[in-house]
């Protein structure tokens, strides 16, 4: 069964990672690659916590690269499906629509009718290749109900295990299950997602650059994470999956700090798994690679 997950990453995120090496890196891109390929936190989780976080991770960095590449309507069908395998993928969520409201606009500013009907075609895109996964559920009304209290676990709680976001630091002051309702928490996560977005959402709309995307993908997604309602340890794995690009944009060895700090915010979970050997030697391994590569650039 475990080798299913490296089929995964051999159906999505290899060739994934491969192609947006090919736009991000040009002087050493066998080593770039190689340290996509190392990043910790989707081998511990995929491989070692053993789940298919691959998948979702995949086809967003697919649908990234299509981005970059203005292949815009397979963007929307990609995204779309990612969404749909898990929904942590609306931490992208956004940040997709920003851009491609901005590229869109950027390329076709001159004439306003066309840029709409593009958007209009991507809307379009994103609903009948929802209607058409959503179709073996829309029979009954239980079917529906059971889909969506799976999709959005209301119940569950506000965050899961010892996550390291906004509501579970500050819980321990506040308690804001034991003052507000589960209605009232999810409305208030839902408003701060959104409000902490719009500086990211507007550059990205205005400023439709490669380092503005990349910046405000990263910033979105880990927006998201911060103050999404049920955010899990593992959730960390989306925001992260984009921050090696970061790094080619910035320069330095931050966003690879950014990525150790996301793995160690997953101690207790990998501790549980018995992975402590494993979260150590990789651990050491990535830091030596990624500061060396930061080094010789």
């Amino acid at each position: 069964m475990r080798f299913t997950t490296l089929l995964v990453d051999m159906v999505l995120v290899f060739p994934a990672v491969y192609l947006l090496t090919t736009l991000f890196n040009r002087k050493l891109p066998q080593i770039f690659l190689l340290i996509l390929l190392i990043k910790p936190d989707a081998i511990f989780i995929d491989h070692g916590h053993f789940q298919y976080n691959d998948i979702v991770i995949g086809l967003i960095l697919l649908s990234f690269y299509c981005l970059l590449t203005e292949r815009y309507y397979l963007t929307c069908f990609l995204f779309t499906i990612s969404i749909h395998a898990k929904q942590m993928s609306v931490y992208y969520s956004l940040a997709f629509l920003s851009a491609l409201i901005g590229l869109t606009y950027q390329q076709l500013k001159y004439d306003k009718v066309r840029v709409i009907v593009e958007l209009l075609k991507y809307g379009m895109i994103v609903m009948i290749v929802s209607l058409l996964i959503w179709l073996p559920w829309l029979g009954t009304k239980e079917d529906l109900n059971s889909v969506l209290t799976a999709i959005f676990p209301v119940h569950r709680g506000l965050y899961q295990l010892k996550v390291g976001n906004f509501w579970c630091i500050t819980d321990t002051l506040l308690q804001w299950e034991k003052y507000f309702s589960k209605s009232v928490l999810v409305a208030l996560c839902f408003l701060s997602s959104v409000f902490f977005s719009i500086p990211s959402m507007v550059s990205m709309i205005l400023h439709p650059t490669r380092r503005t995307l990349v910046i405000g993908f990263a910033t979105v997604s880990m927006t998201f994470f911060m103050f999404s309602y049920h955010v899990h340890e593992k959730s960390i794995l989306l925001p992260l999956a984009v921050m090696p690009f970061v790094g080619e944009i910035i320069g330095g060895w931050l966003a690879h700090e950014v990525i150790v700090a996301g793995c160690a915010g997953m101690f207790y979970l990998l501790k549980e798994d018995g992975q402590l050997w494993g979260y150590f030697g990789l651990g050491i391994i990535y830091i030596l690679i990624s500061g060396s590569y930061t080094m010789l650039k």
